[in-house]
């Protein structure tokens, strides 16, 4: 989350147009993640019946949309040592995803 958000293109992005699901009631670490990453639009969603389109098997799983339709996902954030797996697999399907 926090080399999501310090992105210098993705972060306002992802501020303006991100949201975490969790499908764990956890009240309060919905809380802190609010505070530390100052970060409001997080939700604990009732059941992931709600939601069928998205899969709540495992976390991280990113989703883009145009809409109401899923344009890219992907699952977890690095793929071994590489630190830089998340931000480019970011970066190519945000870029998919414009008009």
């Amino acid at each position: 989350m926090e080399e999501l958000l310090a992105d210098p293109e993705l972060g306002p992005v992802f501020r303006k147009f991100g949201v975490l699901l969790s499908h764990r009631f956890d009240a309060e670490g919905i809380h802190l993640w609010r505070s530390h990453f100052g970060f409001p639009s997080i939700y604990i969603v009732e059941s992931s019946r709600s939601f069928p389109q998205f899969s709540f098997d495992s976390a991280p799983r990113f989703y883009f949309m145009r809409g109401d339709r899923v344009v890219d996902q992907f699952e977890g954030w690095r793929t071994g040592s590489n630190e830089l797996a998340g931000i480019n697999r970011w970066r190519k399907a945000y870029r998919a995803m414009q008009p």
